[in-house]
């Protein structure tokens, strides 16, 4: 089906559980083990790979097949199809896009000569800038899901904490294993955010060719720039301006 429209089924896959749902049909599901397969171990290759299944699902997005398959369900399935199938990537979307609003918001409160002092005598909550929050409400999602995995929020939490890899308990390994998995997946989630507002702007989606190269396989930091310019050093520089321009009017 991907060769047929590759703009638009980009994951084929998806689709074609979608098919099999609308149909009333059963699909059976065998797992082989193939040597040497699903290399995108690396983090160039990762990244190529979380791109290309992120901008696919807007196709999803705008299909029919979607609305079919959830036109005879009832709201509890709905919910549960709806964060199985695009939920994830609407609110990475959601989350990358507010971040933008949250900065603009201060600067134009900085711009209009209105300190955040005055807004907390008023009894306003964005008076602090704060990530608290949000960073709370994201962790909730993989805490439900982990006590259900795992029998109680206890062990759920541990996981959260410790993560899968046996190190992260030891310290001070724990410490460099929380720092890179913080800067692995913010970097990530971002690439399947710019990934998404992409597909969305140019209304197509591409496929992209992973390679599935080695894991120790090397590139150039001149091919990391240009694998990484539109979807992170573009609003890395658009940011930094923000930030100046912040800074500049609160003095």
């Amino acid at each position: 089906m991907s060769k047929a429209t590759p703009h638009i089924n980009l994951s084929e896959d998806i689709f074609a559980g979608l098919n099999v749902k609308t149909r009333g049909e059963r699909s059976d599901y065998v797992d082989v083990l193939e040597m040497e397969k699903g290399r995108e171990v690396s983090f160039n290759a990762a990244s190529v790979f979380l791109y290309k299944i992120s901008a696919g699902n807007v196709g999803v997005w705008r299909s029919k097949d979607l609305t079919e398959a959830t036109s005879t369900m009832c709201t509890v399935d709905q919910l549960s199809f709806y964060f199985a199938t695009v939920g994830y990537f609407v609110s990475l979307t959601v989350i990358d896009c507010t971040v933008y609003l949250f900065l603009g918001f201060h600067i134009m409160l900085s711009l209009a000569s209105v300190s955040l002092h005055e807004l907390g005598a008023l009894g306003s909550t964005v008076a602090s800038e704060w990530i608290l929050g949000p960073a709370v409400f994201m962790y909730l999602p993989p805490l439900l899901e982990g006590s259900l995995e795992y029998g109680s929020l206890a062990e759920a939490l541990k996981r959260i904490i410790s993560g899968f890899d046996p190190m992260a308990e030891m310290f001070p390994a724990g410490i460099l294993y929380w720092f890179l998995t913080l800067l692995f997946f913010t970097f990530q989630n971002k690439t399947k955010a710019a990934a998404v507002r992409n597909a969305l702007t140019a209304g197509t989606a591409s496929y992209k060719a992973t390679g599935r190269p080695n894991a120790n396989t090397r590139l150039t930091l001149l091919d990391t720039f240009l694998q990484y310019r539109h979807l992170h050093y573009k609003d890395a520089v658009i940011f930094l301006l923000y930030f100046v321009l912040y800074k500049s009017a609160s003095l």
